[in-house]
């Protein structure tokens, strides 16, 4: 996270999301936590996403995906067009939000 934190100290009003990509093939137990790497990092990524204006936060971001794919018999992607899009439909309207001069006239955030 600390490029993260970087990029925010230069420029607060940035927008950051992190794009993934996790073979679940590879995955395993954390004996530590009980649960999968992959279910660790999402939690984990969950407490760090949802920075949004006035908060800004240092070193969280405003949202992130996962992709999970599986590459064990072959390249297989396992998640959701849609998911991956939320990251985007989600970052954008952040911009649009911080950025009111990027609005096309008669449009709402």
């Amino acid at each position: 996270m600390g490029e993260v934190a970087n990029a925010q100290l230069y420029s607060p009003e940035i927008v950051l999301g992190y794009l993934m990509v996790f073979d679940i093939a590879q995955d395993a137990t954390v004996a530590q936590f009980g649960r999968s790497w992959y279910e660790v990092l999402e939690e984990r990524l969950k407490q760090l996403s949802g920075r949004r204006a006035p908060a800004w936060s240092t070193g969280m971001i405003e949202s992130f995906a996962l992709v999970q794919v599986d590459f064990s018999t072959g390249p297989r992607l396992l998640t959701a067009e849609e998911e991956i899009s939320m990251l985007f439909d989600e970052l954008v309207l952040e911009v649009k939000r911080r950025n009111p001069s990027l609005q096309v006239r008669g449009t709402e955030v």
